[in-house]
């Protein structure tokens, strides 16, 4: 179960940076108060504060049963995989072959620090 709170988390942290990435492209080029006003209550912004809060509790809860040195690593850097996969496939991003094998290594850093005996 812990593991799929930090799944969530991931997955939540994901959603919210792609939510506020839509939201500040639509972001009024005034500052005025009303315009201002308008933004705060847009969907996507709101969408990814309400990301945010299921990011943290998520991580809370499976802070109980999985370490905290295991749990950080897993979550922030899954977080940059999903990120940067999501800004390519979501928001038509550009991603160079370099980035892309730097993603792999990330997923394999991951997987030799699960399957260290220190971790268990």
């Amino acid at each position: 179960m812990a593991w799929l709170l930090l799944v969530a988390a991931v997955l939540s942290n994901v959603t919210s940076n792609v939510m506020f990435r839509f939201a500040m492209q639509s972001s009024p080029d005034t500052r005025d108060l009303g315009a201002l006003l308008r933004f705060a209550v847009n969907p996507y912004l709101l969408t990814g504060f309400a990301a945010c809060g299921t990011l943290l509790i998520c991580y809370l809860l499976a802070l109980r049963h999985i370490g905290l040195m295991l749990s950080y690593t897993f979550v922030i850097s899954m977080s940059l995989v999903g990120i940067t996969l999501a800004s390519v496939f979501v928001l038509q991003e550009s991603i160079s072959l370099k980035a892309f094998a730097g993603l792999a290594l990330i997923v394999l850093g991951i997987v030799l620090v699960i399957s260290s005996p220190a971790s268990a």
